[in-house]
């Protein structure tokens, strides 16, 4: 999830602390990401993209390979679970809040959908959505995913699959790290991590959501120093690696990220670059509407509350009211 801009920090103290040497250490998408009208506000602290968590040791049992489509997610989730293998073949974050808009997001982009068109107008009532959003609830009513993923959060997803109850997983990728601690998870060494998959038929590697945190300095801060001293700190290679062994974050540091010391203890990283990411419509000043109407509905229709039909109609026509007569 995104961080919360709470102030900007002085322009002159932050054309000293996020020097264009500084911010060589960071992606250029994630500076981009805390950059508004050509100023840079903040320091990139962490990653998180959505993955693919698998039980490597039920798929070897039953002779499957690792899902690359969601269709072959969903048979193989079936076959385990029909063979009594597992209680559930796949868990996720269905609730209705802001992780359901990110699972979104992968679902939509793809099935070759958007939120919003090339005009920057509301796009969720197209072929491409209800594909997307009918596979998602026909999870549920298959049986492949329980019906309580509709109020499943990422930590009752992660609980479920740590437990042993689930063959698949979607999280975050400190996902990784707690289902590799002991007396915390029952899965330990069992656990296999990919790239999300896609649709049958698309060309391209699934869609991950992208999202993480910034470090910002509130403008009016007494501590300007000490402020600028605990970013420097936390995005340093020693602080940054701590951040990505210990705790299974996607660290900002590109020297921390493509370490093989790091990757060796955090298998997450050695996938990251073989991820499709996708940003969920943050970037504008509607956006907290626009993700309650998008979640809201979707939520609706895996709760099996409306069809997937209505929720899609409303949903774009409550897109069309928090944008008002502006386009994105």
């Amino acid at each position: 999830m995104a961080g919360t801009v709470r102030g900007a920090i002085p322009r002159r103290a932050a054309k000293q602390a996020l020097s264009r040497q500084f911010l060589r250490g960071f992606a250029p998408g994630l500076v981009q990401g805390a950059t508004i009208k050509g100023n840079v506000y903040a320091a990139p602290f962490f990653m998180d993209a959505g993955f693919l968590y698998y039980r490597k040791d039920l798929l070897q049992k039953a002779h499957l390979p690792v899902p690359k489509t969601w269709e072959q997610l969903q048979s193989e989730a079936k076959t385990l679970v029909s063979n009594k293998m597992v209680k559930y073949g796949f868990v996720w974050e269905g609730a209705s809040y802001e992780g359901l808009t990110c699972n979104w997001m992968e679902y939509l982009t793809d099935a070759g959908g958007q939120v919003f068109n090339a005009q920057g107008k509301p796009n969720m009532d197209t072929p491409a959505a209800q594909h997307a959003l009918s596979f998602m609830r026909g999870l549920i009513t298959s049986g492949v995913s329980p019906q309580a993923v509709s109020v499943f959060q990422e930590p009752q997803a992660m609980n479920t699959f740590n437990n042993g109850q689930a063959a698949f997983l979607r999280n975050w990728d400190y996902a990784w790290a707690n289902s590799q601690t002991p007396g915390q998870s029952s899965v330990v060494g069992k656990v296999g991590v990919v790239p999300l998959p896609t649709f049958a038929g698309h060309g391209t590697r699934g869609y991950a959501c992208i999202g993480g945190w910034d470090l910002y300095i509130n403008p009016h801060t007494k501590h300007m120093s000490a402020d600028l001293t605990f970013i420097n700190w936390m995005t340093s290679v020693p602080a940054q690696t701590v951040l990505a062994s210990q705790y299974s974050e996607i660290p900002t540091n590109a020297s921390v990220q493509n370490s093989p010391a790091v990757r060796a203890k955090n298998p997450v990283l050695a996938i990251v670059g073989q991820t499709n990411l996708i940003a969920r419509p943050a970037q504008n000043p509607y956006y907290a509407k626009v993700s309650t109407a998008i979640y809201t509905n979707v939520n609706a229709a895996l709760a099996g509350q409306v069809s997937v039909s209505t929720a899609l109609s409303q949903a774009n026509a409550q897109l069309a009211s928090a944008v008002g007569s502006s386009s994105l």
